[in-house]
């Protein structure tokens, strides 16, 4: 499943975060380090599966602990209206 940035969404990054505004609800949320790459490649349009790839590459965790991570990423962001589904895939 591919995901992109919700419209209503404002971000900026600062240092290794970044800090996520959802002007329809003016709720705040930060992403640590590995959460804010994770941000990033999504801004980039990169799917899900290649992110996870690159993320494998880019710190030390195994497969089944970055699954996870995601899987509750994706939950997180999508509850709190950041992401949505990218039907235009």
């Amino acid at each position: 499943m591919d995901y992109k940035v919700n419209e209503d969404v404002i971000y900026r990054r600062i240092e290794d975060e970044f800090v996520l505004i959802n002007l329809q609800s003016d709720q705040i949320f930060t992403l640590n380090q590995t959460g804010s790459t994770f941000w990033e490649l999504l801004m980039e349009g990169l799917p899900v599966s290649e992110i996870r790839a690159r993320l494998l590459d880019a710190y030390d965790v195994s497969p089944e602990d970055l699954d996870a991570e995601i899987s509750l990423m994706v939950e997180k962001l999508t509850s709190e209206g950041l992401i949505e589904r990218n039907s235009d895939r």
